[in-house]
């Protein structure tokens, strides 16, 4: 299958995670952190959830000034979430030194928290790459490259999930579909047709963390180093991925 028949892939999103003890008093820290993100981040949205709700949901959220980004907290967890422009959707390595710089920032904030071992910490890419195909076509490539055997003409969507452990530290989770655009989808109800799609063609969401060596490593805790080994090894794998996908090698 010739690469014309994919656009330029788009990197469209990227959120890297710190996991740590859970801190049922996590937003009594809110004025600590406005006041080491005040330069790039407005007052955080908090939320008035109960302390003894589950430790997942989100307690406040802390958006950028220019408004491409923001960091969740919870009791357990915080989150970088980039959504990038269409400037930079087509060049990750802008994208990569931005998760550097403010990886680094999560960790300052661990700091005032004075939570000296955060457990693990993950960053998750998700990419699309537009294709010239009919919407059969996106669902027959995949199947041709992903599968073993044909599934017939009646398949409507596909995913194949992959889990890869490497360097006995790392998880690799890697996500493979088909998408859809739909102009104007939301909020009302549409009819979804796929002929009506104005965009089509394979997204992939990875997830690249040390998560194993946490699961198999009784002292195991994450840092720095790890965390930016993580991104840069995350979306290297990333890349990887794209390459294989629109080369029609078989991954």
């Amino acid at each position: 299958m010739s690469e014309s028949l994919f656009d330029k892939e788009k990197f469209i999103q990227n959120s890297f995670t710190v996991v740590f003890n859970c801190r049922p008093d996590i937003r009594r820290e809110a004025n600590k952190f406005e006041d080491r993100l005040k330069d790039d981040y407005v007052q955080p949205q908090i939320f008035g959830v109960p302390d003894n709700l589950e430790p997942e949901i989100p307690r406040m959220i802390f958006g950028s000034k220019h408004g491409y980004s923001h960091i969740i907290f919870s009791q357990m967890t915080m989150t970088l979430n980039v959504i990038y422009s269409p400037d930079w959707q087509s060049d990750i390595r802008r994208g990569q030194t931005y998760l550097l710089n403010r990886a680094m920032v999560l960790f300052d904030l661990l700091d005032l928290m004075d939570e000296k071992k955060p457990f693990f910490c993950g960053l998750t890419t998700r990419v699309q790459i537009p294709s010239s195909l009919p919407d059969a076509d996106v669902l027959s490539y995949l199947e041709e490259i992903l599968l073993s055997r044909k599934t017939g003409g009646n398949v409507h969507d596909f995913e194949l999930k992959e889990v890869a452990v490497h360097e006995d530290k790392y998880f690799s989770n890697v996500l493979i579909q088909n998408y859809r655009i739909w102009e104007d989808a939301l909020p009302k109800v549409m009819r979804l047709s796929r002929k009506n799609s104005i965009t089509r063609g394979i997204q992939i969401i990875g997830d690249f963390n040390d998560r194993y060596a946490f699961n198999e490593e009784e002292n195991y805790y994450s840092s720095k180093d790890s965390a930016l080994a993580i991104i840069e090894k995350g979306i290297t794998f990333m890349i990887g991925h794209i390459e294989r996908m629109k080369g029609n090698t078989r991954c």
